[in-house]
């Protein structure tokens, strides 16, 4: 019948699909361990996964200085290979606005929802009753007594921008980027350039900080990414702060971490990021591989569960 044909065809098209990002998945395994020029490739994916969907998560919103601030800190619960969730995190930075970042990477691909040694997922679960990400948790904002919590990444983005920015301009490239239907489908085609495990998609055992780390960022550094997947990864709660072009933050950037900043930067309004500053050992850094080795060898308790695209499933818990 049609219908069974109907069936058959999108089980086939899943299937092959599938098979086609497991070989790009062993495909990139290869090329980044080749010494040296495994590394410039590294740059070169994170660089076409961050960058090409129109480099929106770079400008901050023109008359964000009109809009609201909020008092406390805004709570987010997710994951960096998460397509939803840097719908989030675009709008995040073009509203300037600092969040503490809970990761939540998946456990296993062979089974969707699964929670049992996440560091986070099981707080979502309480909080929300589904490991569904993002989840946006806004202490200004109170809801039947409790702080306002928020599934779903459309629902969330509105409601920060009615919040946060009404009175602001989106810039054009975030109207074009992940929050636009043709820029999602872009970013999800993307996806397969950061198709490893390790690339902020399964947990890796780690010791728990005692206090957050703090990274300033914006969304489309393809540096920044590459130390936000290892802090996903390892689950490492950390505040993000936010310094896209156009933000207020900057000034402030320059005149506590100058020093950091080459004389051929400064000269011309430049910043540097990703910074990673970490409260627990004293140490603060810039260069993203070698953010990444700190982080590694200071918190990295375990090895990164090896999965293939091929057991992706959705059977199970919606996630």
């Amino acid at each position: 019948s049609k219908a069974t044909v109907s069936v058959l065809y999108c089980f086939t098209t899943k299937e092959m699909l599938k098979y086609l990002l497991a070989g790009i998945q062993w495909m990139m395994k290869k090329i980044l361990k080749i010494p040296v020029l495994g590394y410039y490739f590294d740059l070169i994916f994170l660089a076409c996964n961050s960058i090409l969907p129109t480099g929106a998560g770079v400008f901050v919103a023109k008359g964000i200085e009109k809009c609201n601030r909020p008092k406390k800190m805004l709570i987010l619960y997710e994951f960096e290979a998460c397509p939803f969730c840097r719908k989030v995190r675009e709008t995040l930075t073009a509203l300037d606005l600092d969040v503490l970042v809970y990761p939540c990477p998946r456990e296993t691909l062979a089974s969707y929802g699964y929670v049992k040694d996440s560091r986070y997922r099981t707080e979502v679960l309480k909080l929300g009753g589904k490991a569904q990400f993002p989840l946006l948790i806004d202490e200004n904002e109170m809801v039947d007594g409790k702080p306002m919590q928020m599934y779903d990444s459309g629902k969330i983005v509105e409601y920060l921008w009615e919040k946060y920015g009404n009175e602001a301009t989106k810039p054009l490239s975030y109207r074009m980027g992940s929050n636009s239907k043709l820029g999602f489908i872009i970013t999800l085609v993307l996806v397969v350039y950061r198709a490893l495990p390790e690339h902020g998609m399964l947990r890796m055992p780690s010791k728990m900080p005692e206090k957050p780390l703090e990274l300033y960022s914006f969304e489309s550094s393809p540096f920044a990414k590459k130390v936000r997947e290892v802090l996903c990864c390892l689950e490492l709660p950390h505040v993000v702060r936010h310094i896209g072009k156009g933000s207020s933050k900057r000034e402030a950037f320059k005149e506590q971490y100058g020093k950091y900043i080459s004389s051929t930067r400064n000269s011309v309004g430049m910043i540097i990021v990703p910074m990673l500053v970490d409260p627990n050992t004293g140490v603060t850094m810039i260069e993203s591989e070698d953010i990444k080795q700190y982080l590694l060898k200071t918190y990295k308790a375990g090895e990164c569960a090896s999965s293939s695209i091929l057991e992706y499933t959705q059977k199970g818990k919606s996630d």
